[in-house]
């Protein structure tokens, strides 16, 4: 789904993050608050942040709120984190990292990583609305 930012980079939100039924999609026209998962010269992929935007598969591996609380004092922005790859996807130049039980992707750049390899990473920042960690390879 093309997002219009009002900027010539185009915004688009994946399928995958969007109802199942494309009946319940956001209407054409409709405004709505979107996190920038990922900033590239040529694109700026979204998430969308009303929860009426979103399908049911992308909330299924988020916690509630004393959970997230407790994460995010654990892992503050600027820590450093040791995790594990557990998938590559070369097309999207992601990682998907595991650190004690938490799941997230983070962007490389050059030879993708294989899974099981450790991989030293720093918390860039936060999100409240996603309850996402923003990780930087270091």
């Amino acid at each position: 789904m093309t997002v219009d930012l009002g900027d010539p980079v185009p915004g688009w939100v994946d399928l995958l993050w969007l109802p199942d039924e494309p009946e319940q999609w956001p209407a054409v026209g409709r405004s709505g608050f979107f996190e920038v998962i990922r900033h590239r010269g040529h694109e700026i992929r979204l998430e969308p942040l009303d929860a009426g935007m979103r399908g049911r598969r992308c909330r299924w591996w988020r916690c509630g709120g004393p959970q997230w609380a407790a994460v995010t004092a654990r892992w503050p922005v600027g820590s450093l984190i040791e995790a594990t790859v557990e998938s590559v996807s070369p097309n999207d130049r992601l990682l998907g990292v595991r650190f004690a039980g938490w799941f997230e992707f983070v962007e490389y750049e050059g030879t993708p990583l294989e899974p099981g390899a450790r991989v030293h990473l720093r918390v860039e920042s936060q999100s409240e609305w996603t309850r996402s960690f923003v990780l930087a390879l270091v």
